[in-house]
């Protein structure tokens, strides 16, 4: 299982100081929308260049335009480039063809689907590498929803690869790592747990201790 930063309210400096601090510890860090609102595909780039051993997401969250949106952010050194789930299957496809023209994945992005099977299986139709279980971050903790979700989408699952974001706090995690292993996600995205503590390094480090117990009592 692999660990994802998530940046997202923060400014480029502050995300770059964030991934020198818990450099070793995680595997893929995330340029969240809120940066790329900020401060531009250029923290893309930034980061990977900075940091070209770790994958890079760009967090585009694309609706339209999937071809364009996605070639700009790749150019900009995006490994991963998310799409929503919410968008046109047409989108999805070009974001697709897009990302193998430039030896990327997409990560489809289920942020307020209902139909969780369903629309896993459109982004396996498509040919996106990855899914999300993503709940939003504006709903309060005690509305967040069960691991059904998690759930649903593993049941669904024929190659796709599936991560999960909202809410991954290590209480969380305890929870999703209790899952049988074929229910597991293949990536944790961690935003604010991580973000919001004073010593980030402890909190990835505590993030990546449960991560590697799990995988090595699984193997």
């Amino acid at each position: 299982m692999k660990l994802q930063l998530a940046l997202d309210q923060v400014s480029l400096d502050q995300a770059i100081r964030a991934v020198d601090e818990t450099q070793g510890l995680i595997d893929i860090v995330e340029i969240g929308t809120p940066l790329v609102i900020k401060e531009g595909l250029a923290a893309v780039s930034a980061v990977k260049g900075r940091f070209p051993s770790l994958t890079v997401v760009a967090d585009l969250k694309i609706v339209d335009g999937g071809a364009y949106e996605s070639r700009i952010a790749f150019e900009a050194g995006a490994d991963i480039v998310t799409v929503l789930a919410f968008a046109h299957e047409v989108t999805v496809r070009e974001a697709v063809g897009e990302a193998r023209k430039q030896g990327g994945s997409i990560l489809v992005d289920l942020l307020g689907i209902r139909d969780i099977p369903g629309a896993v299986a459109r982004a396996e139709a498509a040919g996106a590498e990855y899914v999300c279980i993503h709940t939003a971050s504006d709903l309060a903790a005690a509305l967040r929803p069960s691991l059904r979700g998690l759930e649903e989408a593993a049941a669904a699952v024929r190659g796709i690869r599936m991560a999960a974001a909202g809410g991954i706090t290590l209480d969380r995690v305890d929870q999703i790592l209790s899952l049988p292993a074929a229910l597991r996600p293949e990536i944790l995205i961690v935003g604010g747990a991580i973000m919001k503590q004073a010593d980030r390094r402890g909190a990835a480090l505590r993030f990546r201790q449960r991560i590697d117990q799990a995988d090595g009592e699984a193997g």
